[in-house]
């Protein structure tokens, strides 16, 4: 690969994709900028007190200009070369063209995001619904233009948009996400929308963690996850090789960012709430699976994760419900060992040199730490997202507490202290106590004995 392809990813990853540069055609007429509906101002009061009886016809129709025209600002050029420009128009007032930033500041303060610590909930269903079709219907079609900066901020709307956990948004992003029409940088965009969507609550029962939306969208969107985590062709294209025939592998100069992407993935897939995902008749998805292979660092993924994405590998791990029907015994035994093996690989690069700052150590000893505490919480089948303190200590099963514990004492403990890290004692912990334990199975699943974790013997 040409070296300037490289030296564009890396000012794109170091930008978050914000600022991409588009081609500079000629400037448009200066009455060809869009203006603000007159009646943008109704969605204040739809989103503070409803959406009126007999009002719903009138409420699509403001929800679906508003939408159109945040749209229309995304894809103005002037957005993206005068963004400071005063303009006037017919009636000689004065405007001034918006930054991108503001444009996704106005989009996301007509959102309501289901979460159980907010005050949304059935009353505002109809106004997510509805204002979900609107944005996803005027959004949906941005990160496959051929313009660059407009594909990357429509995916960055659509990003944004996808807060409310509004059902209309998972067959799109589903669809987008499987699409060669869509540029990595803006698929990292759409990894970002997936995780907003799994992070929204289930409006009708915010004490419970069920997603925004029913098992089949669920399950798609989780496929297509999976599919980005496991395969990096899903995320970057194969170049040709001699032959003109797609190459075998990532090249060198990609891996960079095959890693920055594939962590959005990860991220996104650990917004997952279920070790396992009923997409469909008869068909069950492992999401807690793939994730451990992450966090395991599976030589079938390709390109090993670095330290950043076995982070968030087991963060997902720790917010994932454990399998309920067949017990979970199998499970708690498995994922401990992922959990082990995932927190001693990602913390390597510390206890080698202690003075390595290739990620944040302090700020991901934090989450982790949190992570672990709501890994056993969630071992509560009555677990209450809204009272994680409420949970049972006593269905925690002992070999995740211990787990938990002796992460705490030997790795993030000493990352939040400054401390000396000792990778290699959980290290041994996992080979001589863990693994040695006669319940141990490297099978997590009793619904699907086939799979199994890589461990190394």
């Amino acid at each position: 690969m040409p070296a300037t392809r490289l030296t564009s990813w890396t000012l794109l990853a170091a930008a978050g994709f914000a600022l991409a540069a588009a081609r500079a055609p000629g400037q448009p007429p200066k009455d060809d900028f869009p203006l603000r509906p007159t009646n943008a101002g109704d969605i204040g009061n739809y989103r503070a007190y409803g959406i009126p009886a007999g009002a719903t016809d009138k409420a699509k129709e403001t929800f679906k200009n508003y939408a159109e025209y945040i749209a229309a600002l995304l894809t103005n050029l002037r957005v993206y070369t005068t963004p400071q420009e005063f303009k006037s128009d017919a009636a000689k007032t004065t405007t001034v063209i918006p930054t991108v930033d503001q444009i996704l500041r106005d989009l996301e303060l007509t959102l309501l995001v289901p979460d159980p610590n907010s005050k949304v909930g059935p009353d505002n269903a109809d106004y997510i619904r509805e204002l979900g079709v609107a944005y996803d219907a005027a959004l949906g079609k941005l990160p496959e233009n051929p313009e660059q900066v407009m594909a990357v901020n429509g995916a960055r709307a659509l990003a944004a948009a996808c807060k409310s956990g509004a059902t209309a948004h998972y067959p799109t992003v589903t669809k987008l996400l499987g699409s060669e029409a869509v540029r990595p940088e803006a698929k990292y965009y759409l990894l970002q929308a997936a995780e907003n969507l799994l992070a929204a609550y289930d409006l009708n029962n915010l004490q419970f963690r069920n997603h925004s939306a029913g098992p089949a969208e669920v399950g798609a969107l989780v496929a297509a996850l999976q599919a980005a985590v496991e395969r990096p062709t899903s995320i970057l294209p194969a170049p040709p090789g001699p032959d003109g025939k797609p190459a075998a592998g990532v090249p060198d100069d990609l891996v960079p960012v095959l890693h920055f992407v594939r962590r959005q993935a990860v991220r996104a897939l650990g917004q997952v709430r279920f070790a396992e995902v009923a997409a469909g008749k008869d068909k069950t998805l492992y999401p807690a699976f793939t994730l451990a292979r992450v966090a395991m660092s599976d030589p079938a993924l390709g390109v090993p994760p670095n330290p950043a994405e076995l982070a968030e590998a087991v963060l997902g791990l720790c917010n994932m419900s454990p399998p309920r029907a067949l017990g979970t015994e199998p499970y708690a035994y498995a994922m401990s060992d992922a959990v082990a093996s995932g927190l001693a690989a990602l913390a390597a690069p510390k206890a080698q040199n202690a003075a390595d700052k290739s990620i944040p150590w302090r700020g991901t000893a934090g989450r982790l730490a949190d992570g672990l505490r709501l890994w056993q919480g969630v071992f509560d089948p009555n677990y209450n997202p809204a009272r994680p303190a409420a949970a049972n200590p006593g269905l925690v099963p002992p070999v995740v507490a211990k787990t938990a514990a002796e992460a705490e004492r030997l790795v993030l403990g000493p990352l939040d202290a400054g401390g000396r890290v000792n990778t290699p004692g959980l290290v041994q912990y996992r080979d001589a106590v863990l693994r040695a334990d006669p319940k141990y199975k490297s099978a997590p699943f009793r619904s699907n004995p086939s799979l199994v974790l890589p461990v190394k013997k």
